[in-house]
């Protein structure tokens, strides 16, 4: 079975194969004026038929003429209305072809078997066996193009009975089919030679690519190289830079571990003094309760000798007022005295005058007189003495008086010494409290600076650990920079190479 055409790959180059058969039609066309210029000077049809000439030597032109034209203007034509410019392409060549059958069979008519038939024959089979090659992109219009040129002189042959004709006509046919195989032949070799062009258009765009990646990436990698150079001199005079500072850092690191353990000396000494004042402050708060609840008690006390006082008062008012009513009491002792006083000098006035018989009277009398007079000393000294009270009273009154004022005054001040006291009790409860978060936060800020102290002593380490890595690392960019040169250079021969292999790539591929 012989080879077959993929039809997908027909129909993807569609257009290269209507380009193609365009493009070879231009010289077949010339060898279609050639040939009927040679058949016109040679063969007797001028003398014989130059109508028949005249007419198909017009036609020839004319058709070929526009076949020319179309040829040339078919990829802009084709852009514009593929399906219909491949048609009318087509036509013009299966009209080749019947003028050219038709112009042989005139001639076997003309002249049967005879040398101008048999060289009108030649020409045809000669441009039957060129189509094959021109027409070889589409084996359609190869094949119609042969039959419509041999086909009319091989039925003539036939037709015309004699050996010789029958020779012919069988000379013919087995031409036209050695043609028609001969053009299938070419058209599979045609889109064979499509195909294996397509694989190697792909694989050139393939490899167009990957030398494109590759020097793309080659360029990077020099680009990247000439960088990593720079970088590795700059990581280099960075590394040196950051040893020299790491260096000061360390330096600077002990000096501060140094202050961080005279901050955590300080601190303990803070947290022990602040330990000792919230100590201090607890007494002080239980010393300042002591004196708030004796405040109470004297507030107390206080009130009561103020209450006293006033009962005091009370009670001295009452005495002098009694001491008033018995002055007035004595007052009237007195008054009675002096009348009784006054009753026993005329009751002795009227002994005197009675003589004897008053003696007795007059006796009694004196006895009297001398009562009255004892009592009228004893209600002076009974006033006197009331007098004395009085006066004791009214000063004892007034000096309770005052000493009322002064309780009282001392009982507002315990009051204000008792609130005050309160006061300070709280803001000293106040100040424990404040002092021991204090005190509990030094312990706690403490800590972190015992903690931070162990992390500046780790970071002293960490520090002189990495003045060594920065020294190696320095050591090691050196390398990287050699390294970096070795590598450019390297992708400077991947450059050139991949330039020289991607050109004669395409050379080999042109």
């Amino acid at each position: 079975m012989g080879k077959k055409v993929d039809p997908a790959l027909v129909s993807r180059f569609k257009k290269e194969q209507l380009l193609d058969l365009a493009k070879r039609s231009l010289t077949s066309v010339v060898a279609h004026f050639a040939l009927f210029i040679f058949i016109a000077v040679i063969t007797p049809m001028k003398t014989d038929h130059p109508a028949v000439l005249t007419g198909f030597g017009a036609a020839i032109f004319i058709l070929s003429a526009l076949r020319l034209v179309i040829a040339k203007k078919m990829p802009g034509l084709y852009d514009r209305a593929p399906e219909r410019w491949t048609a009318i392409f087509m036509t013009m060549n299966f009209g080749s072809g019947i003028l050219w059958g038709i112009f042989g069979l005139l001639m076997a008519v003309f002249y049967p078997l005879e040398w101008p038939f048999m060289f009108t024959l030649v020409i045809n089979c000669g441009l039957a066996a060129g189509a094959t090659s021109s027409l070889g992109p589409h084996q359609g219009v190869s094949r119609n193009f042969t039959l419509t040129m041999l086909l009319p002189i091989t039925g003539w042959g036939f037709f015309h009975g004699t050996p010789l004709g029958i020779g012919m006509g069988v000379l013919c046919a087995f031409s036209m089919f050695m043609f028609i195989r001969m053009a299938k032949d070419n058209y599979v070799w045609y889109w064979e030679s499509m195909a294996s062009n397509e694989k190697i258009s792909k694989g050139t765009r393939t490899m167009t690519r990957v030398f494109e990646g590759v020097h793309g990436n080659a360029e990077k990698l020099n680009q990247t190289s000439k960088s990593l150079s720079m970088s590795s001199r700059e990581m280099t005079q960075n590394a040196a830079r950051m040893s020299e500072r790491l260096s000061k850092a360390a330096g600077i690191a002990g000096k501060i571990t140094d202050n961080s353990h005279v901050v955590v000396d300080l601190m303990n000494q803070t947290t022990d003094n602040f330990s000792n004042i919230a100590s201090a402050t607890e007494e002080m708060t239980a010393t300042i309760s002591d004196i708030a609840q004796s405040a109470d008690n004297t507030r107390e006390i206080t009130s009561r000798a103020v209450s006293q006082s006033e009962a005091a008062m009370t009670q001295m008012t009452g005495l002098a007022e009694s001491a008033t009513a018995i002055n007035k009491i004595t007052e009237a002792i007195g008054d009675i005295s002096e009348q009784i006083n006054l009753l026993a000098l005329n009751a002795t006035i009227e002994a005197a005058r009675a003589g004897e018989a008053g003696k007795g009277f007059a006796v009694v009398a004196t006895e009297i007189k001398e009562l009255a007079v004892q009592t009228s000393g004893s209600a002076g000294e009974i006033s006197r003495q009331v007098k004395e009270i009085q006066d004791a009273t009214h000063n004892t009154a007034g000096e309770m008086e005052t000493i009322a004022g002064i309780v009282q005054e001392a009982n507002t001040s315990v009051e204000d010494i008792a609130q005050a006291v309160e006061e300070q009790s709280a803001a000293t409860t106040e100040v424990s409290r404040n002092i021991q978060e204090a005190s509990e936060g030094i312990s706690r800020a403490n800590q972190m600076t015992v903690e931070n102290d162990d992390g500046l002593e780790k970071m002293a380490e960490d520090i002189s650990e990495l003045g060594d890595e920065a020294r190696s690392v320095e050591s090691g960019a050196g390398n990287v920079d050699q390294n970096a040169e070795v590598l450019r250079g390297l992708a400077k021969e991947l450059v050139d190479l991949v330039d020289t292999n991607q050109g004669d790539t395409r050379q080999k591929i042109a």
